[in-house]
């Protein structure tokens, strides 16, 4: 098991600026961590036995580090260092506490103003090769490529066409008996409407050897579900282009989908002890072969909590934050350092820097975008107390199933009681912002904030994350994966943007009863019209007579 990350981040104060800029810093750390966990801490000092990150300007830089190694005049525009962690000391060092600490760093990003340090913790968080390599640098400007929407890493777009080459898959060989199979990995964006009747496009080329076994094949399967078997039975063998096979789109998930291709070649086998030919046993896979979607609108019924733990949506609906905030309404070390760490999960599970993150320590009155509220009870708004799922008021409202049915549908007893969240336990929780609609709050609530704090680093545990769904989530801090509780008991609302979308769909998809009201009142308006012409047709038959 690979050992988490423990990185202590060195700020100045604790302004929404300054917390916007270290919130970029931990995106970019998470990012080089790629799937390991990283928990952050914040100080105003250098913390011994953590790799350390200083935040701040020239003369903060100045005042932080008191080591012969480090020149704060060398800070003239956006700056980046990095050298080993100081030991304690200061400027009078021995030898040995100014060679520093040689198994832990510090890296300094610096500027003279807010926007030299922006500039330098954007370089940072998109560093991800070693060039240039030297242990310092000015940066004299970033120029970030077109975010797309609903864009990220592997995530392919609706009403487009990818080779299997663009999709990380080459011409691919297999060969023998026992060959291995392949697959390809992509994500969808979360929020996608699946409509019925439609299907992804897949167009294989490939080719195989001749003399195979009449039952030979290779097999098609979609996140382990198979869906074709493709015969290999011409003797002769083949080149086949543009074989074509439609996937129903409801067999795709949002998130992570993997496309895999098994083959099961058998050689001619024909007397006993007769030698065995394998050398003709063998599948080729062109990457010229294509999947394509089709148009899927982006509309999608909330709350959702497990689409929050694909990829952190709606927040990283632009890959990069964009239109998004982080609200701490209790800007302590405790809040802070639990918004580091989601911080970081969430861009992991994006695969993209949330450099537009923004982070507020006041309610964000008529923001018209997706919010993430960090904090303990005692702290947050009274209107997002009573909004939320667990209503937490002073007169709390706390659901109890009493009918448990199919496909994870209760119905739920809600006793109004004077109680609140117990010590020990964190919550969950999604709902529609208050202040725009179709926007989304998530909620990230517990007692007290060291509680809130061990919430976070509870929630970055993929046995937890497994069982975050629904609107409400109840995790108990002493032993989260054995101790969590999943209900959806909030209003239901709809977030996305429509594209092509009708509005006599966009209804029918939000109210599906419609459907049999509609389909009755076509059939009704069918049969009155039928039984008008059959009127008719009596009434000439009889005038005729």
């Amino acid at each position: 098991m690979n050992p988490r990350g423990e990185i202590n981040i060195v700020i100045p104060d604790g302004n929404p600026e300054t917390l916007a800029i270290a919130g970029i810093i931990a995106s970019g750390v998470a990012m080089k961590f790629d799937y390991r966990n990283v928990v952050f801490s914040i100080s105003k000092g250098i913390v011994a036995g953590y790799d350390n990150i200083i935040i701040g300007d020239k003369a903060f830089a100045a005042k932080t580090i008191r080591t012969p190694g480090f020149n704060a005049e060398k800070i003239k525009g956006p700056f980046l260092k990095i050298m080993a962690l100081p030991r304690a000391g200061g400027a009078n060092s021995s030898p040995e506490e100014a060679s520093g600490d040689p198994f832990h760093a510090l890296i300094v990003v610096s500027g003279l103003n807010k926007d030299q340090l922006k500039l330098a913790a954007e370089t940072f968080a998109v560093m991800s090769a070693p060039f240039p390599e030297t242990e310092e640098m000015t940066v004299t400007g970033l120029v970030m490529p077109d975010i797309p929407l609903y864009g990220g890493k592997g995530v392919i777009k609706a009403d487009s066409k990818y080779t299997f080459k663009s999709l990380n898959f080459p011409n691919r060989t297999f060969a023998g008996g026992n060959a291995n199979g392949a697959e390809i990995a992509f994500r969808l964006p979360a929020d996608f409407l699946i409509k019925q009747n439609l299907y992804a496009k897949l167009s294989l080329s490939y080719s195989y050897g001749a003399a195979h076994r009449s039952d030979s094949v290779f097999n098609i399967s979609l996140n382990g579900q198979l869906l074709r078997g493709i015969n290999l039975d011409d003797p002769r063998g083949g080149l086949v282009e543009g074989y074509k096979l439609d996937i129903p789109t409801y067999l795709f998930k949002p998130g992570g989908n993997v496309l895999r291709f098994e083959p099961v070649l058998a050689p001619l086998v024909g007397k006993n002890c007769e030698y065995i030919q394998a050398q003709n046993l063998f599948l080729t896979i062109m990457d010229v072969s294509t999947i394509e979607f089709p148009p899927m609108p982006h509309y999608v019924d909330m709350p959702r909590l497990e689409l929050f733990m694909l990829n952190g949506f709606p927040l990283t609906r632009w890959p990069d934050g964009h239109g998004s905030k982080i609200y701490l309404p209790n800007p302590n070390r405790e809040s802070i350092e639990a918004a580091l760490n989601l911080t970081g999960m969430i861009t992991q599970k994006n695969g993209h820097p949330l450099l537009e993150m923004q982070y507020t320590t006041t309610p964000p009155e008529k923001f018209n975008g997706e919010l993430m509220i960090i904090g303990d009870i005692g702290s947050l708004p009274e209107n997002i107390k009573e909004l939320s799922p667990l209503a937490l008021t002073k007169e709390m409202a706390f659901p109890y199933p009493v009918v448990h049915g199919w496909a994870d549908k209760s119905q739920f007893a809600f006793s109004r009681q004077l109680s609140g969240l117990s010590p020990g336990n964190g919550a969950v929780m999604e709902f529609q912002s208050p202040y725009a609609e179709g926007r989304t709050v998530v909620l990230i609530a517990a007692c007290s904030p060291r509680e809130l704090l061990a919430l976070s680093v509870a929630i970055m545990e993929p046995g937890v994350q497994a069982n975050i769904k629904g609107d409400l989530v109840l995790i108990g801090l002493d032993k989260p994966e054995k101790n969590i509780m999943a209900v959806n008991i909030g209003k239901k609302y709809f977030a996305g943007k429509a594209g092509l979308l009708s509005r006599m769909d966009i209804y029918l998809y939000s109210h599906p009863w419609m459907y049999n009201v509609f389909l009755g009142i076509v059939i009704l308006v069918l049969s009155l019209i039928l039984f008008y012409f059959l009127q008719r047709y009596r009434k000439k038959r009889i005038k005729g007579v």
